[in-house]
């Protein structure tokens, strides 16, 4: 407070009156400067009395009160550490009746944090797959004065996760014989986790592992705490479903000797979907295979499940349309698969009867009487019994001789 006089050497003097604050006393001069504090939690003040002297003479006094407000503190209660999706509650109070909060947060490795105002900071706070954090800086305001911030850390934990997903278990349709169980796993170790698991929401007795061998379809779950931070999972729970099977296929393929033959597969019974191979090829969700070559093949149906795989054989009645009697090991000789003790007369391009060979034979090398035969057109016959309609056929066609 600066004051000032009217007269030449004037000498100002002051007498104080405190109420409730401490750090008043009376002084003379031309500035007042004292540190002024409330003795107690409530609002004081303090009058000064200010009094002029000059050359004996005393001028009229004057009053001023400086109103003290007392500054606020606040105190704050709460669990430092809390787990994923718990809230934060932290309870704020005031040493002074009246006093407002207003905190502003920030937060590392969680979300759910925010700025605000009351006394009860209550906010769920969700952390990643790692620990994270949020600091709340409060400050206490009351009467236009503010305390000193105060900042309360809460470190938040993540919650366990358990990877379950739903799966299948393969059930024969017959017996409801499990054939094959599904694993639940929880991809958790069981050095840090506990776990208790549930069958059509009862608790399975003896079931503490990560992981969970389904041998009954229904409702699966598990809940896992962190032994470490105490933070309980959220309950997981999947589905377990039965598939079945296929009980048999039958195959189905072109009459012998058919341009682009084909084989068609039927499955009977089952859940499928189903997959087709023929030999080592790749998989085909089609029933039907075309443009199939000559002789003995593998058919092999399986589902996506693993609960199905069969293999069955068949043949495909068909005449090589050309042979390399070459010596080289390869294709050296020329017979028609798939027939049983059949015959087959070969002749040349003019009709001549060259060689008659049985189907159960090595086959023709491409030699006449002990002669090798010029590279060319060679037509054959057979007689044979059709598969398909078990009736007698005969086929005429060619091939070619290459040297």
């Amino acid at each position: 407070i600066s004051l000032t006089g009217t007269g030449i050497g004037t000498t100002i003097c002051r007498n104080t009156v405190s109420n409730k604050v401490l750090g008043a006393f009376s002084s003379t001069g031309s500035k007042i400067v004292q540190t002024l504090k409330t003795a107690t939690n409530v609002q004081g003040s303090v009058d000064y009395s200010i009094v002029p002297l000059s050359n004996g003479c005393i001028g009229s006094p004057t009053l001023i009160t400086v109103v003290v407000n007392p500054v606020p503190e606040v105190f704050g209660s709460s669990k430092t550490t809390i787990c994923s999706g718990d809230s934060t509650n932290i309870i704020l109070s005031p040493s002074i009746v009246g006093t407002q909060f207003d905190w502003t947060v920030s937060q590392d490795g969680v979300t759910g944090a925010s700025l605000g105002t009351g006394d009860l900071i209550q906010q769920t706070l969700v952390a990643g797959k790692t620990s994270g954090s949020a600091t709340y800086t409060i400050t206490p305001t009351v009467g236009g004065c503010s305390g000193t911030a105060i900042k309360i850390k809460i470190n938040v934990n993540p919650k366990p996760i358990p990877a379950i997903e739903d799966g299948i278990i393969c059930v024969t349709s017959d017996t409801g014989e499990t054939l094959k169980s599904y694993l639940l796993d929880t991809q958790l170790s069981n050095s840090t986790y506990d776990f208790k698991w549930y069958f059509d929401d009862e608790e399975i007795v003896g079931a503490s592992e990560n992981k969970y061998e389904a041998t009954d379809a229904g409702f699966y779950s598990v809940i896992a705490t962190n032994t470490i931070t105490s933070c309980v999972s959220d309950e997981k729970k999947v589905t377990v479903v039965p598939n079945y099977p296929a009980d048999s296929f039958t195959v189905t393929v072109s009459d012998a000797f058919t341009q682009n033959a084909t084989i068609t597969v039927t499955v009977q019974g089952g859940t499928g979907p189903y997959f087709y191979q023929l030999d080592n090829g790749l998989e085909q969700v089609s029933t039907v295979f075309t443009n199939v070559n000559g002789g003995e093949h593998t058919i092999t149906v399986t589902d996506e499940q693993g609960c199905t795989s069969e293999s069955q054989k068949i043949t495909i009645i068909d005449y090589p349309k050309y042979f390399t009697p070459n010596g080289d090991g390869y294709n050296d000789r020329w017979n028609i698969g798939g027939l049983t003790n059949t015959n087959i007369d070969i002749y040349d391009r003019y009709g001549k009867l060259i060689k008659q060979i049985n189907t159960s034979s090595l086959g023709w090398d491409g030699t006449f009487n002990g002669q090798l035969l010029p590279a060319t057109d060679y037509w054959f016959t057979v007689e044979y019994i059709e598969p398909n309609t078990n009736t007698t056929k005969i086929f005429k066609s060619h091939f070619s001789l290459k040297r």
